[in-house]
């Protein structure tokens, strides 16, 4: 979970501990609709590693951090099966602001959604004592 910074209670909320005291609840109603959600779909539950529990900033931070060196990795590979455009040092794909502006240009606008047909206009209930 986070939190704008610019949220007038962002300094209130540091730790998961913070976010029960400052959101009661959420924390819980978060990890119930992430577990339940496909239910309808006629997915099944979804798992969750480490128990479920909900890991510190520390643990995130080092996840961030080893994520961002698998990406720094991604950005060398010769013949990558994706596209690894980037303007930081060390890319072999390099690009520059105006070749990314002109990507951004060429990109379709953005259109209004379109109406959803009205057999996905239902609601689902989960009854606890089904879980």
């Amino acid at each position: 979970m986070a939190i704008d910074v610019a949220d007038p209670v962002a300094n209130d909320v540091n730790s998961m501990d913070d976010v029960e005291r400052v959101f009661p609840g959420q924390p819980k109603a978060t990890r119930e609709y992430l577990r339940t959600y496909k239910i309808p779909s006629g997915k099944g539950e979804n798992t969750f590693g480490f128990d479920g529990k909900f890991m510190d900033a520390a643990f995130c931070h080092e996840v961030i951090e080893e994520t961002h060196g698998f990406w720094k990795k991604l950005i060398k590979v010769p013949k990558p099966h994706l596209n690894t455009l980037a303007q930081v040092g060390g890319a072999l794909y390099k690009t520059t602001p105006a070749a990314a502006a002109e990507i951004v240009a060429a990109t379709p606008e953005i259109r209004r959604a379109s109406d959803l047909p009205a057999d996905l206009e239902r609601w689902h209930y989960i009854s606890e004592s089904k879980l």
